[in-house]
């Protein structure tokens, strides 16, 4: 029996391209969904990293604007003022607590209220209950800081007013011994006198009227 010679032939495996290329287009597809994310997020935190230092900025400003106006604010009345004291400037609420015991602080109105050109402060500490009592302290500069021109103690229910032309203040009050308040309770009576403190070219004048 003879042998025969026989050839082999080996099936080449088949290649599934169209797996191939479902499989590359989703690989590509995830990948850029993933960058996508990854820019948006670091888009908004560059967004969010750059408004804050706008903010930032703008806040700085915003202070370096007032620190300029308030310059501007002391130079003017300096301008005026030849012993350089601006009460504007000055921590007159505690300067004010030391002179009076009881009371909280109100306000403080700064106007000329003596006509000299320079800038004079009203502060005003309203004493808690119903009888509205305040006390008013009226301070001008004196060259190095603040000195205290008069002080109003006491006023019922007061409201301050400024004179006309820089000629003083008024403090309008309830007076409880005047026949319109005998008897009355706190909340009924109604203002019957009036303070002036005006300025008389040398001091401040003191003088009380009646409303009626």
């Amino acid at each position: 029996m003879s042998e025969e010679n026989t050839n082999t032939i080996k099936a080449k495996p088949e290649i599934y391209w169209g797996g191939i290329v479902f499989t590359i287009v989703v690989i590509l597809a995830t990948a850029a969904v993933i960058g996508g994310m990854v820019w948006y997020f670091m888009t908004q935190v560059m967004d969010a990293q750059a408004k804050s230092y706008t903010d930032t900025v703008n806040s700085m400003q915003s202070q370096i604007d007032e620190l300029k106006k308030e310059a501007t604010i002391s130079k003017a009345s300096n301008a005026n003022a030849p012993d350089g004291v601006d009460l504007r400037i000055l921590d007159l609420k505690s300067l004010t607590s030391e002179n009076t015991s009881m009371g909280q602080f109100k306000e403080t109105v700064f106007s000329d209220i003596n006509n000299d050109g320079k800038i004079e402060a009203v502060v005003t500490f309203q004493i808690d209950g119903t009888g509205g009592m305040k006390d008013y302290f009226v301070y001008g500069p004196d060259g190095t800081g603040a000195n205290l021109l008069f002080s109003e103690k006491g006023v019922g229910h007061g409201q301050l007013e400024l004179l006309k032309d820089n000629k003083g203040i008024a403090i309008k009050y309830v007076d409880e011994a005047d026949s319109i308040n005998q008897g009355k309770p706190n909340s009924d009576m109604v203002l019957s006198k009036e303070i002036l403190y005006a300025w008389g070219g040398a001091t401040f004048i003191r003088t009380i009227v009646s409303l009626f």
